[in-house]
């Protein structure tokens, strides 16, 4: 019954639009932490930084929990509206 209902929620997110544009942004923001000359994109004070300064660490970490913020808003709104379509809210 739970493995059921379990790919029933994975195809359901697979056919959504908005998981393939947060997969790719999740990607795209992945391989941009991991490169080594970012400061050159975001600024010329970032370069003059090591790779694990405080305060680029809490920059990628402050960027990352928005990241989630808009994630689970788009999961939990994409949610509510197939219960409020379908008929299964209380």
């Amino acid at each position: 019954m739970l493995r059921q209902l379990l790919a029933f929620e994975f195809r359901q997110r697979l056919r959504q639009p908005a998981f393939l544009i947060i997969a790719s942004a999740c990607l795209a923001f992945g391989l941009t932490i991991g490169l080594d000359d970012i400061g050159r994109d975001i600024g010329p004070g970032m370069a003059a930084l090591r790779i694990d300064a405080s305060y680029r660490l809490s920059l990628f970490i402050a960027l990352s929990s928005s990241l989630a913020a808009f994630v689970a808003m788009l999961f939990c709104s994409n949610d509510a509206l197939r219960d409020h379509v379908d008929g299964l809210q209380a």
